[in-house]
């Protein structure tokens, strides 16, 4: 199965480490599905984790940051996203994230944003509490 996972979920789960997302990263950790991320995801990735007020909330701190971002370079299979991207989304930020699911074919993107769940009934998005429910 290959899914997205929105970075607001990821996060999450580095900032609660016993929390549902976490529970989904675990799955990923023991090879349950396939993460695919882009160079986009990275990214943001990167420009929310140099935000202090953001880093401050990290479990473990630095070292989680930058194991998680190892992590992904190593465990994520990276999809090259092909521009432009269809603005879909509220929030045209995410608009990537709707093109990585539609190029790449993904079976969901997992998220907690509602600028993403309100495409549910266009595009397979699903809460955290959804995926892990219909495993």
């Amino acid at each position: 199965m290959k899914l997205i996972l929105d970075t607001n979920t990821v996060l999450s789960a580095i900032f609660k480490p016993q929390n549902r997302q976490a529970e989904v990263l675990s799955l990923w950790r023991a090879n349950r599905f396939e993460w695919l991320t882009c160079t986009q995801q990275l990214e943001e990735f990167a420009d929310v984790l140099s935000r202090p007020k953001i880093f401050s909330r990290i479990a473990g701190g630095s070292g989680t940051a930058q194991r998680l971002i190892e992590e992904m370079h190593t465990g994520c299979t990276f999809f090259q996203l092909l521009p432009p991207f269809a603005a879909v989304c509220r929030d045209v930020g995410d608009d990537y994230l709707v093109a990585l699911l539609v190029q790449a074919r993904a079976s969901y993107l997992i998220t907690g944003d509602n600028d993403l769940l309100v495409l549910k009934n266009q595009f397979p998005i699903v809460s955290v509490p959804e995926f892990l429910d219909r495993l």
